[in-house]
């Protein structure tokens, strides 16, 4: 089930920004990123330009689980019901399609 978290009052991370000098990537050599992990020299080679940790201030954050994935449940229903929707409509354009070609066949001239 759902709950409520609790956020806790401070996230602390470290970022590393590094460019990449040779990778079997070319199209990766020249790239700068920014990421919370040390760049893996095992494909690459990267040199680190910085690293600094960060300290983000979440006091007084609070996150409704329940309610945001309830939000999330009700959008996903609506997109499968217009969807739905979508496909009926294409079989009752085909059903349509087949009625009228059938019915001018029948059709007869009588002058």
């Amino acid at each position: 089930m759902t709950q409520d978290f609790k956020i806790p009052e401070k996230h602390e991370v470290t970022l590393y920004t590094h460019i990449c000098l040779e990778s079997e990537y070319s199209f990766c050599i020249g790239q700068i990123n920014t990421t919370i992990y040390k760049p893996n020299e095992r494909e690459s080679v990267y040199a680190i330009l910085d690293e600094r940790n960060l300290v983000i201030d979440l006091s007084g954050k609070k996150i409704e689980g329940k309610k945001l994935v309830v939000d999330h449940l009700e959008k996903k229903k609506q997109d499968e019901l217009a969807s739905h929707h979508m496909k009926m409509k294409e079989l009752q354009d085909k059903i349509d399609s087949l009625l009228a070609i059938t019915y001018e066949g029948d059709e007869t001239n009588d002058t």
